[in-house]
């Protein structure tokens, strides 16, 4: 199978005489601004400001500090169940990575992943999650507490040659875990740039284990991916979900998603749900699953199991997807620190008007 090739470049210029008035200070500073494009996520073009030089340096500093985090095991793994809307049984849980500060507490994976995938320890770091991760699903499996597939998400490096084959093969063989009960969670900006990923991902397809659209309809070539990928599912970005029951446009998008993916043969799981509201009108809709704080915040290893225990004792059935009773009641102010999520905070609102809207909450918005 033929893969398209898809151009991808960072562009950086410094100016004489203001940035500089030899060929090394214009280098060095065409340099910072080029390493803040790539930063940005490539395809963009950058012209050097000051600024660059101090957030370059906070940007290291910041590099130097993971690869500190990682050798002291600061980094844990949270889990946010998946639940099925049709009777609200838990039919996975997302791996999220956290970050113990020793002197700002638990961090978000918005302020610090982007570094994180491109420091050096990387690769180390995408297999510990791996292994951790399913070394508690097979320990809950022993206790009858199936959390059913894991979603893991992955680093963009990890798509050089076959690092992440050999990461997965080790685990389900170290593990013993079936490998439909893993899913790699894939973004555009994991794949984009690895020729060889379509491959890669036609490989796991073959082995069973699923593969997840993760943040989906926020990117640029969402749309091919579709058919480029052996996917299994899309997550319907909570940008989207939050505004469903207001937004006329946001409804109408998040109807149209969930009829083409199915058309294409893919199942729906939609992110960041906070209200009945919301999960009746995907249910209705046809989604199949869903994610978020109506069901569950992201919890540390111990508090799922006790979590998954909950939900074994209550035994709760044929309801729209039952709320965990811990979670907060819609619109309530939510600890920021304890919000949902995976790698970066919600994007930012269109500048377009929209039909109706929502007033703006003054509690603060989780990830």
């Amino acid at each position: 199978m033929s893969t398209p090739c898809v151009p991808a470049a960072a562009l950086a210029s410094s100016i004489a005489p203001n940035d500089g008035t030899t060929v090394d200070e214009l280098l060095a500073n065409a340099d910072l601004a080029l390493y803040q494009a790539k930063s940005n996520g490539g395809r963009t073009r950058r012209f050097f400001l000051p600024v660059h030089r101090g957030q370059v340096q906070a940007r290291r500093a910041l590099d130097l500090e993971l690869t500190r985090a990682y050798a002291q095991k600061e980094l844990e793994i949270y889990f946010q169940p998946e639940i099925r809307l049709i009777d609200g049984a838990v039919v996975g849980a997302e791996a999220l990575l956290r970050w113990r500060h020793p002197e700002r507490g638990i961090l978000m994976p918005g302020a610090f992943i982007d570094t994180l995938a491109t420091n050096a320890v990387a690769l180390d770091v995408g297999r510990w999650i791996i292994l951790t991760a399913c070394q508690k699903a097979t320990s809950w499996r022993g206790m009858g507490l199936s959390p059913g597939r894991i979603g893991i998400n992955v680093f963009p490096p990890q798509f050089q040659g076959d690092v992440l084959l050999k990461a997965i093969d080790d685990v389900l063989r170290e593990t013993n875990l079936p490998p439909e009960s893993i899913e790699l969670e894939i973004t555009e900006n994991s794949t984009l740039n690895y020729e060889g990923a379509a491959e890669t991902l036609q490989k796991f397809h073959e082995k069973r284990v699923s593969i997840a659209f993760d943040d989906f309809g926020t990117g640029y070539a969402s749309l091919s991916y579709l058919t480029r990928f052996p996917l299994s599912r899309i997550k319907i970005d909570r940008s989207f979900v939050r505004k469903i029951i207001d937004d006329t446009d946001a409804a109408a998008i998040v109807r149209s998603l969930i009829v083409m993916a199915h058309n294409l043969g893919l199942k729906v799981i939609a992110e960041g749900v906070e209200t009945q509201a919301q999960a009746e009108f995907l249910l209705g809709e046809g989604c199949e699953e869903a994610q978020g704080f109506l069901y569950g915040e992201p919890l540390s290893a111990v508090d799922f199991e006790e979590y998954l225990r909950a939900r074994q004792l209550t035994n709760k059935t044929g309801r729209v997807g039952d709320a965990d009773p811990r979670a907060p009641r819609p619109g309530a102010c939510r600890n920021p620190q304890r919000a949902e999520g995976s790698k970066t905070d919600d994007s930012a609102e269109s500048n377009r008007p929209h039909r109706k809207k929502t007033p703006q909450s003054h509690c603060e918005r989780p990830e």
